[in-house]
């Protein structure tokens, strides 16, 4: 089983979530800034309150390199731009600060800095790739899954403070303009309330669709929900080679694959050893037909 299996016109190659993080930069990669704006950019919402633009106006301009990972290529894509950063924090929790940057004078984003300075470049790009497999793993998981189960990936990038001591690279995402709560996400609910429980049946049918379709190699351990989005995404492969040092393996995938058939042959008066042999879409159908996604059924018995 693999990801072509739902989309064979964008294949997406077996040999992508087992080869090593490429980091090679383009062979031409040009010096300059660019001075016109991505297609992308031009799509986005108008960006930030003023007055966070105001506060960047008073930061000086400097070099910088974004970096995109390219996942279904396996291969990252430079730009050189201008960037302006915020000289303090705006929000922070456990380990990451956040801090407003803006790119080419025009497009407001959020740097993620690790508070203990313990994160390396490697870590980042690794980040940053996890974030990209969940990305996609989510976009062809939509393909099939009803309108009650669409989880949107927050985009994210590596950034490159070329003129900046030891030139720091540092994750990169969209700015989220509302206030908003982040909590943690997994198979188990962070609450028992229905908002939270919910979007953990959510993320459950999301995780056993991208465990199949890896061919039981990788697992989506956990996440984050920020204002509707996921994002810090944390990886367990087979051979522990894509989710950098918080991969548990093996080990880590076995844990899991026993918590999802204990609680969910329950919840789908399923026989546990029929359990895995449903195919994902059939899964997400079965979740969405006992209510999972839109309201708190109660468990159904067989007796």
């Amino acid at each position: 089983k693999n990801f072509t299996k739902l989309n064979p016109a964008r294949a997406y190659e077996e040999e992508v979530v087992k080869q090593p993080v490429s980091r090679e930069r383009p062979k031409q990669e040009s010096t300059k800034p660019s001075t016109k704006p991505d297609k992308k950019e031009d799509e986005l919402e108008r960006g930030p309150p003023k007055s966070v633009s105001d506060q960047l106006s008073d930061s000086p301009e400097e070099r910088g390199e974004r970096l995109t990972f390219q996942t279904e290529k396996n291969t990252w894509d430079s730009q050189q731009l201008t960037v302006q950063v915020a000289k303090k924090m705006f929000s922070f929790g456990a380990k990451y600060g956040c801090i407003h940057i803006k790119e080419n004078g025009r497009r407001v984003r959020v740097l993620k800095k690790r508070l203990d300075g313990q994160e390396t470049t490697d870590e980042v790009y690794d980040r940053v790739k996890m974030q990209g497999l969940a990305s996609l793993c989510a976009k062809l998981f939509c393909e099939q899954a009803p309108a009650t189960c669409q989880p949107k990936v927050l985009p994210c990038e590596a950034v490159i403070l070329k003129q900046r001591p030891n030139q720091p690279a540092i994750r990169i995402e969209d700015l989220i303009p509302d206030d908003y709560e982040k909590k943690p996400l997994s198979l188990e609910p962070y609450t028992m309330s229905p908002e939270d429980t919910q979007e953990s049946h959510k993320f459950a049918a999301f995780q056993y669709f991208a465990y199949c379709q890896s061919g039981h190699g990788m697992l989506i351990s956990s996440a984050a929900i920020v204002a509707g989005y996921w994002t810090d995404p944390v990886v367990f492969s087979a051979d522990q080679s894509l989710g950098g040092r918080s991969d548990e393996g093996y080990e880590g995938i076995q844990a899991w694959e026993k918590r999802f058939t204990t609680k969910y042959s329950y919840l789908l008066v399923t026989p546990q050893d029929e359990l895995w042999d449903l195919e994902p879409d059939e899964m997400t159908r079965r979740m969405a037909y006992q209510g999972l996604f839109n309201s708190i059924a109660p468990p159904t018995s067989s007796t």
